[in-house]
């Protein structure tokens, strides 16, 4: 009898919820001329450039892979 009330009472709250969108909600989209989304460019004047243009080349204290190189120092604190 529980059961029965609850799938009811869900079934009557899910169809009400179904119905109640603005009808003209999901129709607009057929008379717009232009994209939904307008996407702005980024300001890079070039989308394929090379990576050694905008990463700093390695040198003896950070490698190429981002690791520390050679005559890295690490800073200690003395708290």
């Amino acid at each position: 009898m529980k059961n029965t009330f609850l799938i009811v009472v869900s079934l009557l709250t899910c169809s009400t919820l179904a119905q109640g969108h603005p009808p003209t909600l999901f129709e607009d989209h057929e008379f717009h001329d232009g994209p939904w989304i307008v996407i702005e460019r980024i300001d890079h004047p070039d989308t394929f450039r090379q990576l050694d243009e905008i990463l700093p080349t390695p040198d003896e204290l950070r490698l190429a892979s981002g690791a520390p190189g050679p005559e890295y120092w690490q800073q200690q604190v003395d708290y």
